[in-house]
């Protein structure tokens, strides 16, 4: 593992800690603690903001799979979310039923696979929950099996749906 200012690895600790106390001549303690990493990625440490708009849009991830979050706003019916290859190829299309405002906004959290739907700034629920919004499709995940530039890009079936892109990489 290479050491990089940027990048972290989420671990626990182990045990309790083991502490020594020596109270010779010059009192000093000993304190030993054991952590675990059960995952070895190393992630960025800043989140990674990207714009999005009904045009494709260029994401370059990391080595090991991402579960991005995403912002889809403005006046537009039906929005959909399309994830593509370099070439152009499909991975991912997340198709949504119902009609935004210009003051609406959903949150779709791939790694939760739940969608927020939120009106005036206001969190809706039960039956004007996001999640009842989901029509057909995966939730978006950024792999690099797909290639190391993925792209992204928004529709609907009209208006203009506008949007953010959050992500973190791994490595």
């Amino acid at each position: 593992m290479s050491d990089s200012p940027t990048r972290e690895v989420y671990v626990t600790l182990a045990a309790p800690p083991r502490v020594e106390f020596y109270h010779i001549a010059i009192p000093r303690v000993y304190v030993e603690l054991q952590f675990v990493a059960a995952d070895p990625t190393r992630y960025e440490r800043e989140t990674i903001p990207v714009s999005l708009s009904t045009t494709r849009v260029a994401v370059t991830i990391g080595t090991v799979a991402t579960a991005p979050r995403l912002y889809v706003y403005g006046a537009c019916v039906d929005p959909v979310v399309i994830v593509s290859n370099a070439a152009g190829d499909e991975t991912h299309r997340l198709t949504l039923t119902g009609s935004l405002s210009s003051d609406d906004a959903l949150v779709i959290d791939s790694a939760r696979q739940w969608i927020d739907r939120y009106v005036a700034g206001v969190l809706q629920t039960g039956t004007d929950s996001g999640h009842g919004w989901l029509t057909s499709g995966q939730f978006p995940l950024l792999d690099p099996l797909d290639g190391a530039t993925l792209y992204v890009a928004l529709s609907s079936a009209s208006g203009t749906p506008t949007g953010l892109l959050l992500m973190t990489r791994g490595y």
